[in-house]
């Protein structure tokens, strides 16, 4: 019997979009879906193949040398209906509308919301001799902010629940068992006629060989 199949019931799931405010290693937006449950890591890409840590539309693996490895975790809840957003423990931290969140701590996030991931850092070469003027040394630390001044990412967040079809699942296979007997008794039947034809047959040839023969008759001697 050909196998049928089944859909299973449909499911909640979280379709989220983070519109980038700035420079985004040229993506405009990242497009991601949460099942009920599940997460997704924030962190910084790599630059080692082996990693597979490459920013693309459908991670938030992000080009930013203020981005922790493991910066954040993005969540769905149970019932598929509410995002969640943690800080890992990252170095420069994350921010929400602004306001930094507590490291290790969940938080909610809402359609609307700003989500900033690191804050902004300048690295500068050091104090300049004592003997350079005050303008050397203010045209040094302009040119050292503009060089070395890091923008964290910063995105607008979407989000909104949609029901998911799983792929069909195959249903479990029926098969129809025959009788235990069934067969046997055809298998003996097939034997009994073979052995009724046989016999009959050979019954037939003897009779036709006796018939065959001519048996002389004895005349009485005068």
């Amino acid at each position: 019997m050909a196998a049928m199949t089944r859909m299973a019931e449909s499911t909640k799931a979280i379709e989220i979009e983070l519109r980038a405010l700035n420079n985004d290693s040229g993506l405009i937006s990242r497009k991601l879906k949460l099942l009920p449950g599940s997460g997704l890591l924030i962190g910084r890409s790599s630059t080692s193949r082996s990693k597979q840590l490459i920013a693309a539309v459908d991670n938030v693996v992000l080009d930013s040398p203020v981005v922790s490895r493991e910066h954040a975790r993005l969540t769905a809840a149970s019932d598929g209906r509410t995002l969640f957003i943690k800080d890992l423990g990252s170095m420069h931290g994350t921010r929400v509308n602004y306001m930094q969140l507590e490291k290790n701590v969940v938080h909610q996030l809402r359609n609307g919301d700003k989500l900033q991931l690191g804050a902004e850092v300048i690295r500068g070469e050091g104090k300049p001799k004592s003997t350079t003027s005050n303008r050397v040394i203010r045209i040094l630390t302009l040119l050292s902010c503009l060089l070395d001044s890091f923008s964290p990412p910063r995105f607008d967040v979407s989000f909104r629940i949609a029901d998911t079809m799983p792929s069909p699942q195959p249903a479990p296979r029926k098969f129809i068992v025959p009788e235990s007997d069934s067969e046997e008794d055809d298998i003996a039947h097939d034997a009994s006629d073979q052995d009724d034809g046989g016999h009959d047959s050979q019954s037939s040839l003897l009779e036709e060989s006796i018939s065959a023969v001519s048996i002389p008759k004895h005349e009485p001697r005068e």
